[in-house]
């Protein structure tokens, strides 16, 4: 599925020749992580988090999620899902350490998920890292803030796994985009 992915990502480059340039975009979410004993596997790891990415252009023709690194300073290694959605998912519940209970209305705007250690985590002087690439999840229209220069993607964070966290601030979730204009 993955090489699939990859190869519908290198048709959009290829497609877009010397008239156009694919366009990357980065954005880093540090996710609140809480110390207080281990989470369980379907407990959201953090909180419901907002996305915000400069460059974006609402009118271009695709914008593709290309990669997910994972920087976690705590060495714990956990697997997790990251949810992804076009609008901010309210009625669900989606707060630090509870069960995550999607909700139907938020469903409608979900777009899909990038499962996050199943290429394995590599741990280098206690500091775990991991990058799922490539991902292919192709961005629907978001919702942009043009006095920022701002999109507004939103994503759940769900661990797969137990991890007692000792660093509150310690998890980093950085997001790779490509898009044509």
């Amino acid at each position: 599925m993955k090489r699939l992915l990859f190869v519908s990502v290198l048709l959009l480059c290829a497609a877009v020749g010397s008239a156009q340039v694919v366009k990357t975009m980065y954005a880093t979410v540090n996710l609140t992580v809480s110390t207080a004993g281990a989470y369980s596997t379907g407990q959201v790891l953090g909180a419901l988090d907002s996305v915000k990415f400069g460059g974006y252009n609402p009118g271009a023709k695709a914008t593709i999620l290309q990669s997910v690194t994972v920087v976690d300073t705590n060495a714990k290694a956990v697997n997790f899902d990251i949810l992804f959605f076009t609008k901010k998912p309210t009625y669900g519940t989606y707060t630090m350490r509870s069960s995550m209970a999607l909700n139907g209305t938020d469903a409608l705007y979900y777009i899909g998920k990038v499962v996050v250690g199943t290429s394995g985590y590599d741990t280098y002087s206690g500091v775990s890292i991991d990058t799922e690439s490539p991902v292919g999840l192709v961005i629907p229209p978001i919702s942009y803030d043009a006095n920022q220069n701002q999109s507004l993607l939103y994503m759940i964070t769900v661990a797969k796994g137990s991890g007692t966290y000792t660093v509150t601030r310690g998890v980093f979730v950085k997001l790779g985009f490509v898009q044509q204009p």
